[in-house]
């Protein structure tokens, strides 16, 4: 049994830290912490993978892990007690409901309780100490889901809760302040820049301001009391920024390089950009929030996309 640490899909996370880039290796300094980035999965030209690698920021070597026992795209990768867990997604021929974690300490996975409804491009984040998973697309259907289930540390199984107002699929599911937000995405009517907040204490979903922009493939983050969306299918390099206080979404500065199927990360007053579909860049982006500016620093050195990804401390 599980007790939920942070929100999804982060990869780095550092605490009193500052990052230097040097000769394509990670330097720490100035209280640094051992951290360990792990990412599984994904896709290339050729076939959908079970595979997982971390890269450890003190040592700054990329090293295999035990593979997922499925391979899988379009996925959620969280932290979960100190265990990665990988949460549905599909392979080339049907979705899966396999929830698996890994622990880290003997680097295995262990299956967990499955969804109760298979689906890939499906949004999973953490609030209030609760995993919930949103949404998402189903092959078996053909059509785009608003289904929520919620994980239960009591039971270890999972529930439904209520249903989001749109049907969404290829979208932000961000953990803000203890709402949940579900940003964008598509359905059978095609992009949507429509967004909705949920109350994780009333069960309720309502709409909120709608951003600028219609979005796929994206990546969202909470971020420095704002929430941060960047990029969009087939590519892009907008990002704008919604403040829940007064309602309103912003235009921010554009990335230097256009993307989507890609991870917005957040630490500090830092953001990064991690990976790219086959066509877009493999440089790491890195936003600075005092001077809304971007810089381009190292290089993604895989080639697979739609891949899960997350970091947190070294293990001894």
């Amino acid at each position: 049994m599980f007790k939920i640490i942070n929100i999804f899909a982060i990869i780095y996370c550092f605490i009193d830290l500052t990052i230097s880039i040097n000769h394509g290796k990670i330097n720490q300094n100035y209280q640094s912490i051992d951290y360990t980035l792990y990412f599984c999965g994904g896709r290339n030209d050729t076939s959908v993978k079970s595979e997982c690698n971390k890269y450890d920021t003190k040592t700054n070597v990329w090293l295999p892990i035990q593979s997922m026992s499925k391979e899988r795209r379009h996925f959620e990768l969280i932290e979960y007690n100190g265990n990665l867990v990988s949460i549905g997604g599909e392979d080339y021929s049907e979705d899966l409901d396999i929830v698996e974690s890994y622990d880290p300490k003997t680097n295995t996975w262990t299956p967990n309780n499955p969804l109760n409804i298979k689906r890939n491009g499906l949004g999973v984040a953490v609030a209030n100490e609760t995993i919930y998973s949103c949404g998402g697309y189903s092959k078996k259907s053909d059509q785009t889901l608003n289904v929520c289930e919620v994980y239960s540390v009591i039971t270890n199984d999972w529930r439904l809760s209520a249903p989001m107002i749109e049907q969404r699929s290829y979208f932000a599911l961000v953990a803000h302040e203890g709402y949940l937000y579900a940003i964008g995405g598509q359905n059978e009517h095609g992009p949507l820049d429509s967004v909705e907040s949920y109350d994780t204490r009333a069960n309720k979903w309502q709409p909120v301001a709608n951003m600028n922009e219609k979005r796929i493939q994206f990546s969202g983050v909470s971020f420095m009391g704002k929430i941060i969306v960047c990029g969009n299918y087939p590519h892009s390099n907008t990002c704008e920024s919604y403040d829940p206080l007064t309602n309103k979404w912003t235009l921010i500065a554009s990335m230097i390089n256009y993307r989507c199927c890609f991870h917005l990360i957040a630490y500090n007053d830092k953001l990064l950009t991690v990976g790219s579909d086959k066509t877009g860049t493999h440089l790491i982006e890195s936003y600075d929030f005092i001077t809304n500016e971007w810089h381009n620093s190292i290089s993604w050195p895989y080639d697979v996309w739609d891949f899960g990804a997350t970091l947190f401390g070294k293990f001894d």
